[in-house]
């Protein structure tokens, strides 16, 4: 008899290498850019090559598993901060995998855990607990928790349709978390292992290194209280590393010294500039009667974590009533 045809394996196609710059910490060191990537079919796993400043590539890694990796079919409004976001519902177009419905409780706990990716690069990352399945490959999100890992400045903005999305479960690697390269930016390329740098199965792109990781997340929670002396004026601390364990009585500071800069505010003009080493500071009477001209019921501030390596932190801004 005549045998049958045999079909050649299916090439894998050029894969599709989204780099991110998580804000969220995981480990340390932590990743100044990470990588999520995806072919169809899989390679077995992709080889990382990057360029020194002589435009020489070298081997830099591997990529053992893939992404799942798509883009968003609707536009996302700004939405609260740490919360559900009940009104929010957004399609998305997933390649190389699918997403569930987890409970409320488990996506508070970060299941479900989506990076959705800016036309600047910038991250928001969200949680999902409702997803339901509404074509192929396609799936309507809602139940979302907003600006999680420190990517709250992400959530104020309008993400529109057609922006990336990666589902945030362990896949992606870290491409560097090298002190040295913050600022500057690398070239990749990344294609299945067994090929060589320069074949046509390798994508390239150039990234900047910006350690949105390493960034003081905003203080919170501040309190202003009138004493005899003056104005008390306190606040919270967060921390990008070991900082959601309920049971610490103080998260770890992750940074080599702790100090603020807080700015007295009159309306959006700073008065007043001071740099303390603990998250309290004294407003003298007499220097808010020289700022103001009399007791103030109301004060605004500006709060910001002073970080060593890359200096201000992210700012909370508001204005508080004295107590």
């Amino acid at each position: 008899g005549t045998r049958p045809p045999r079909t050649p394996p299916a090439l894998p196609g050029r894969p599709l290498a989204v780099p991110l710059a998580l804000p969220i910490v995981t480990v340390q060191p932590a990743p100044l850019l990470s990588l999520a990537a995806f072919a169809a079919p899989w390679p077995g796993g992709l080889a990382i090559w990057r360029a020194d400043e002589a435009g020489l590539f070298a081997l830099d890694g591997f990529v053992e598993a893939p992404s799942i990796v798509g883009e968003t079919l609707t536009a996302l409004p700004p939405g609260p901060l740490w919360r559900t976001d009940r009104r929010a519902v957004l399609e998305v177009r997933l390649r190389g995998g699918v997403l569930s419905s987890v409970s409320p409780e488990a996506a508070l706990a970060g299941a479900n855990a989506l990076a959705l990716v800016g036309a600047d690069g910038a991250v928001e990352i969200v949680t999902v607990s409702q997803v339901e399945l509404i074509g192929p490959q396609q799936f309507r999100l809602s139940g979302l928790i907003r600006g999680v890992g420190g990517s709250e400045a992400s959530a104020g903005r309008l993400l529109p349709a057609g922006a990336r999305v990666v589902v945030l479960d362990g896949a992606a690697v870290a491409l560097t978390s090298d002190l040295a390269h913050l600022g500057r930016t690398q070239r990749y390329r990344i294609g299945p292992a067994r090929d060589d740098v320069g074949d046509a199965t390798m994508v390239e792109f150039v990234a900047p290194i910006a350690g949105e990781a390493l960034v003081p997340l905003s203080p919170v929670r501040p309190k202003a209280i009138r004493t005899g002396a003056g104005i008390d004026i306190d606040w919270l601390r967060r921390t990008r590393i070991d900082g959601d364990s309920w049971d610490l009585v103080e998260v770890p500071l992750g940074e080599e010294g702790e100090r603020y800069v807080l700015d007295v505010l009159d309306g959006e003009t700073p008065l007043r500039t001071e740099i303390v080493n603990a998250p309290a500071w004294t407003y003298p009477a007499a220097q808010e009667l020289a700022d103001f001209g009399a007791p103030q019921q109301e004060i605004g501030l500006s709060l910001r974590q002073l970080s060593a390596t890359v200096g201000r932190g992210r700012e909370w801004r508001g204005r508080i009533s004295v107590r």
